[in-house]
Protein backbone atom coordinates (compact mmCIF):
# COMPACT_ATOMS: atom_id res chain seq x y z
CA UNK A 1 0.00 0.00 0.00
CA UNK A 2 1.31 3.52 -0.89
CA UNK A 3 4.48 3.89 -2.81
CA UNK A 4 7.40 1.79 -2.23
CA UNK A 5 9.87 4.74 -1.13
CA UNK A 6 13.24 1.97 -1.34
CA UNK A 7 11.97 1.27 -4.62
CA UNK A 8 11.55 5.06 -5.91
CA UNK A 9 15.18 5.94 -4.76
CA UNK A 10 16.67 3.18 -6.28
CA UNK A 11 15.24 4.45 -9.73
CA UNK A 12 16.08 7.87 -9.27
CA UNK A 13 19.82 7.06 -8.42
CA UNK A 14 20.10 4.51 -11.77
CA UNK A 15 18.70 7.02 -13.78
CA UNK A 16 20.78 9.85 -12.14
CA UNK A 17 23.87 7.03 -12.63
CA UNK A 18 23.21 6.99 -16.23
CA UNK A 19 23.02 10.24 -16.94
CA UNK A 20 26.16 11.33 -15.29
CA UNK A 21 28.07 8.43 -17.04
CA UNK A 22 26.69 9.51 -20.62
CA UNK A 23 28.18 13.11 -19.31
CA UNK A 24 31.39 11.92 -18.64
CA UNK A 25 31.84 9.68 -21.58
CA UNK A 26 30.99 13.10 -23.51
CA UNK A 27 33.41 14.98 -21.78
CA UNK A 28 36.05 12.45 -22.34
CA UNK A 29 34.81 12.53 -25.89
CA UNK A 30 35.21 16.05 -26.26
CA UNK A 31 38.63 16.44 -24.14
CA UNK A 32 40.45 13.48 -25.40
CA UNK A 33 41.91 13.10 -21.91
CA UNK A 34 41.17 12.28 -19.09
CA UNK A 35 43.01 11.95 -15.14
CA UNK A 36 41.61 12.02 -11.75
CA UNK A 37 42.88 15.36 -11.25
CA UNK A 38 40.23 17.10 -13.03
CA UNK A 39 37.89 16.23 -11.17
CA UNK A 40 38.92 17.61 -7.70
CA UNK A 41 36.68 18.43 -4.52
CA UNK A 42 36.74 22.03 -5.64
CA UNK A 43 34.54 20.90 -8.61
CA UNK A 44 32.49 19.66 -6.37
CA UNK A 45 32.07 21.99 -3.87
CA UNK A 46 31.58 24.56 -6.58
CA UNK A 47 28.67 22.51 -7.37
CA UNK A 48 27.16 22.59 -4.30
CA UNK A 49 27.76 26.41 -3.78
CA UNK A 50 25.74 26.99 -7.05
CA UNK A 51 22.60 24.57 -5.88
CA UNK A 52 22.61 26.41 -2.63
CA UNK A 53 23.09 29.82 -3.74
CA UNK A 54 20.41 29.44 -6.66
CA UNK A 55 18.17 27.33 -4.43
CA UNK A 56 16.93 24.37 -3.55
CA UNK A 57 14.08 23.78 -4.93
CA UNK A 58 14.26 25.81 -7.90
CA UNK A 59 16.26 24.84 -11.61
CA UNK A 60 15.87 27.50 -12.79
CA UNK A 61 17.85 29.26 -9.85
CA UNK A 62 20.90 26.84 -10.38
CA UNK A 63 20.70 27.38 -13.94
CA UNK A 64 20.99 30.76 -13.65
CA UNK A 65 23.32 31.26 -10.84
CA UNK A 66 25.78 28.80 -12.76
CA UNK A 67 25.79 31.39 -15.15
CA UNK A 68 26.44 34.13 -13.22
CA UNK A 69 28.42 32.28 -10.78
CA UNK A 70 31.13 31.11 -13.76
CA UNK A 71 30.61 34.93 -15.36
CA UNK A 72 31.60 36.20 -12.61
CA UNK A 73 34.84 34.21 -11.84
CA UNK A 74 35.97 34.85 -15.61
CA UNK A 75 35.12 38.46 -15.19
CA UNK A 76 37.64 39.15 -12.49
CA UNK A 77 40.02 36.86 -13.13
CA UNK A 78 42.16 39.62 -12.65
CA UNK A 79 42.31 39.41 -8.81
CA UNK A 80 43.17 35.92 -8.53
CA UNK A 81 43.08 35.00 -5.10
CA UNK A 82 40.59 37.92 -4.11
CA UNK A 83 38.18 36.59 -6.31
CA UNK A 84 37.13 33.72 -4.40
CA UNK A 85 37.35 35.69 -0.97
CA UNK A 86 34.35 37.75 -3.10
CA UNK A 87 32.67 34.83 -4.22
CA UNK A 88 32.83 33.43 -0.38
CA UNK A 89 31.36 36.99 0.62
CA UNK A 90 28.65 36.74 -1.98
CA UNK A 91 27.98 33.33 -0.87
CA UNK A 92 27.85 34.04 3.07
CA UNK A 93 25.52 37.37 2.35
CA UNK A 94 23.22 34.93 0.38
CA UNK A 95 22.76 32.15 3.05
CA UNK A 96 22.54 35.39 5.42
CA UNK A 97 19.65 37.09 3.92
CA UNK A 98 18.38 34.36 1.86
CA UNK A 99 18.40 31.16 3.43
CA UNK A 100 16.62 29.29 0.56
CA UNK A 101 18.58 30.83 -2.05
CA UNK A 102 18.39 33.66 -3.99
CA UNK A 103 15.84 32.07 -6.29
CA UNK A 104 14.00 29.94 -3.51
CA UNK A 105 11.08 28.48 -4.96
CA UNK A 106 10.71 30.17 -7.93
CA UNK A 107 9.95 28.83 -11.13
CA UNK A 108 10.44 29.96 -14.99
CA UNK A 109 7.63 28.47 -16.47
CA UNK A 110 5.59 28.77 -20.31
CA UNK A 111 2.23 29.28 -18.34
CA UNK A 112 3.77 31.91 -15.75
CA UNK A 113 5.31 33.94 -19.35
CA UNK A 114 1.74 33.26 -21.27
CA UNK A 115 -0.38 34.79 -18.50
CA UNK A 116 1.88 37.99 -17.78
CA UNK A 117 1.31 38.20 -21.81
CA UNK A 118 -2.09 37.77 -21.61
CA UNK A 119 -2.51 40.24 -18.53
CA UNK A 120 -0.16 43.13 -20.31
CA UNK A 121 -2.21 43.17 -23.05
CA UNK A 122 -5.47 44.04 -21.23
Amino acid sequence: MGINVYRQKIKVFVISSAITSYGGALYAFVVMFIEPNLFDWLESAKLIVITFVGGLNSLTGVILTSLIYYTFGEFFRFIDVWRDVLLAFVVLLTTIFRPNGIFGDWELSLRGLARRKHAAER
